[in-house]
């Protein structure tokens, strides 16, 4: 089997990055936090540190990439994540956990990896979980290298364009400050009370468009590997079924 990359997976953090997204949802603390005083540029390095030090957040969204139609609801918690994404229709199940990540799809799914129909091994892996080391080289690789919160929101912070100011609204009924990417497009919404965690991102023009929720911050969550999965790991060397 070649290297799985979860292609709408993918496809859809290159977006949360292209958008400059972060993460934001959490119950709102009351008290002013000061960020409406800082510049544009200072605002997000403070939101992106927040996100850092968060313990869990959910994502949910939709967005258009590429022609492509992409959704998404995954819950993060540390070097944990576990949810469902969507392709054009063509839908799948992630966990991951340190050094593995698991995915359950159907037989659609695995075509669009790169199976092709009536393939016995397609059979095989449809509707099952089927786990795999996030190593190098391993099938799995490409999500221990992207499906980190803690460096996703690292990377936010080189992914945008100038930021100015877009005024003030409630996202979630929680005030937020809007910060526009004049270059990109897209406007960020920051929470100006409790943490300054970003709550949503939205984007209606251009080439990579759609809207994306951060909600439940540091809300607990338990995220553990499926009971029982077909290994791709112990399938061969070469990782081929």
């Amino acid at each position: 089997m070649r290297q799985v990359a979860g292609k709408a997976a993918l496809a859809g953090l290159a977006v949360v990055a292209a958008l400059g997204l972060v993460a934001g949802g959490a119950l709102a603390a009351r008290a002013d936090n000061g960020i409406a005083g800082k510049s544009p540029d200072a605002i997000l390095a403070t939101s992106l540190a927040a996100g850092e030090h968060a313990h869990s957040v959910r994502i949910v969204g939709n967005i258009v990439s590429g022609g492509s139609h992409i959704g998404m609801d995954i819950r993060f918690s540390g070097a944990k994540a576990k949810g469902r994404l969507s392709e054009d229709g063509v839908t799948f199940d992630l966990v991951l956990t340190p050094g593995k990540a698991f995915v359950k799809g159907g037989a659609a799914f695995w075509q669009k990896e790169g199976g092709t129909p009536g393939d016995p091994t397609i059979k095989l892996l449809a509707n099952t979980w089927v786990g795999g080391s996030t190593a190098t080289g391993k099938p799995f690789a490409a999500f221990g290298n992207q499906f980190r919160l803690r460096g996703l929101l690292q990377s936010l912070s080189s992914s945008h364009g100038p930021l100015e100011v877009a005024g003030t609204t409630k996202i979630h009924g929680r005030p937020a400050l809007g910060l526009r990417d004049t270059k990109q497009g897209g406007t960020i919404y920051i929470a100006t009370t409790g943490k300054p965690y970003p709550l949503s991102i939205q984007k209606t023009k251009g080439s990579d468009t759609g809207t994306l929720e951060f909600e439940d911050w540091d809300t607990p969550m338990t995220i553990a590997a499926p009971a029982t999965y077909i290994d791709l790991d112990k399938l061969g060397k070469t990782g081929k079924p």
